[in-house]
């Protein structure tokens, strides 16, 4: 026998991701009342936690692309840092060049 009316959270979950706002309103209206304010409850915290996930997931992103821009930074201070030492190389070899002349 098919159900009149969802009974779970879950059920109130996929009536929402399937039918979208507007027929959401439409089964609210159809609900006898002592079922709304779990239905609404159940809606609200879905949104809240579908926001949630997104936020996380935005977080998530922009840690991986700070943890990637302090790997290509260290890498340029390393290529930096051995031209330095090259060019320091160089400056000691044309000193003693200057030297032995």
């Amino acid at each position: 026998m098919r159900k009149l009316f969802p009974t779970s959270s879950s059920d109130y979950r996929k009536i929402v991701n399937h039918y979208g706002e507007f027929y959401t309103k439409e089964f609210l209206k159809r609900i006898p009342e002592q079922r709304k304010a779990a239905c609404v409850t159940s809606l609200i915290f879905d949104a809240n936690a579908r926001a949630l996930d997104e936020v996380n997931k935005a977080l998530g992103y922009i840690r991986r692309l700070s943890e990637g821009i302090s790997k290509i930074l260290a890498k340029y201070q390393l290529i930096i840092q051995r031209h330095a030492q090259g060019f320091l190389l160089l400056d000691g070899l044309e000193g003693e060049a200057h030297q032995q002349q």
